[in-house]
């Protein structure tokens, strides 16, 4: 009966432990404020998207960057202000 209980045991912390890195992703508390303005014009989060993305970089979550980054170049088309230079000036980051 010890043995079986140890066995059982050891399987289920293997099992946690393959599927731990699945359910909390790496480097999460890193960026904890690259968080998309919701509310706004595309603008204000398209400009949201390359700060936290510049966030990011700064933090070296490359991963999440080229997300953030992804996310700011699919809103050109969707965005006229953004488009043949209509927007207003931007602050370089």
């Amino acid at each position: 009966m010890k043995p079986t209980l140890i066995i059982l045991a050891f399987i289920s912390l293997a099992g946690l432990a393959i599927a731990f890195p699945r359910i909390v992703p790496a480097r999460a508390s890193s960026n904890p404020g690259a968080k998309p303005v919701s509310t706004g014009s595309c603008v204000d989060r398209y400009n949201s998207l390359l700060k936290n993305a510049k966030t990011a970089l700064t933090a070296g979550d490359r991963a999440a960057t080229v997300d953030l980054l992804e996310q700011a170049k699919q809103m050109l088309p969707a965005c006229p202000a953004l488009q043949n230079g209509a927007s207003p000036p931007t602050v370089l980051l």
